[in-house]
């Protein structure tokens, strides 16, 4: 249970490069079947920085392929810390 304010963060964070900025690209908790957007995961990039993310088709395959990479190195990590409780027991 969670204490009220409390805040469950992201497990793992990466770094985009746009327009002379690093971005955090934040890899959301998911658990069951969701719809989740890319681009949400630039949760403080402003909303015309993004439009001119999702409109320049080489940034954005570039920004796809690095969010891509994050969620797989995230969903191994939580795999990986899953089958080693599994094995222990």
């Amino acid at each position: 249970m969670l204490q009220q304010g409390g805040y469950v963060g992201p497990r793992f964070t990466g770094v985009f490069f746009f327009e002379d900025v690093f971005w955090r690209v934040a890899i959301p908790l998911v658990y069951g079947r969701v719809a989740v957007n890319p681009v949400n995961a630039l949760r403080i990039m402003p909303a015309k920085l993004k439009q001119r993310l999702c409109s320049n088709t080489k940034a954005l395959r570039e920004y796809l392929l690095l969010w891509s990479d994050c969620v797989d190195y995230d969903m191994g990590h939580l795999a990986c810390a899953f089958h080693s409780r599994i094995i222990s027991r």
